[in-house]
């Protein structure tokens, strides 16, 4: 079927994402479990320069394209437990059992007024050439903040979803 209708197929070339799941949890083994806003930021700028490197070199070996991207998916939670099975439960962080290894970052309203927090959102953006989504949770505003929040997310970060945790 497919050979009869040539129009389905494409030759464009599809880039390989890789997402950086597990970042935050790296530098906590690799720094210490309450690393300093200085240290998670150099050992962050280490890393994703290191990842860029090395896809860069896989792709010109290869000939394929490869980006690096800090998007939240399912596969943080599948990874951890995956882990937990494979090493025991005792090798994975508390909240990545259950919540899974981090993956994109994660803000609350305040820290867009912060310097430290934005400079670090700033690298994300900039250094990952296949994409950053940074999660805003809103949980507790009201409509009207919210709205407010959403400017200046707006012109802080180039991308950013929100995040409203309920219970019934």
């Amino acid at each position: 079927m497919l050979s009869k209708n040539s129009g389905i197929l494409s030759t464009e070339m599809i880039p390989l994402i890789i997402n950086l799941t597990g970042l935050k949890e790296a530098i906590e083994t690799l720094v210490g479990s309450k690393p300093s806003h200085k240290d998670r930021i150099t050992m962050t700028e280490k890393i994703m320069d290191t990842a860029l490197k090395i896809t860069s070199e896989a792709g010109d070996e290869s000939g394929d394209v490869f980006r690096i991207s800090a998007v939240p998916d399912d596969s943080g939670v599948r990874l951890a437990n995956l882990d937990a099975d494979k090493y025991g439960k005792s090798t994975v962080p508390m909240n990545a059992r259950k919540d899974g290894y981090s993956q994109a970052p994660i803000i609350v309203s305040n820290d867009l007024l912060s310097e430290d927090i934005m400079k670090e959102l700033t690298l994300y953006s900039d250094s990952l050439n296949g994409g950053c989504a940074t999660t805003l949770g809103v949980d507790g505003l009201t409509v009207a903040k919210i709205s407010e929040i959403s400017r200046l997310a707006n012109r802080r970060l180039d991308f950013f979803k929100y995040q409203l945790v309920t219970s019934i």
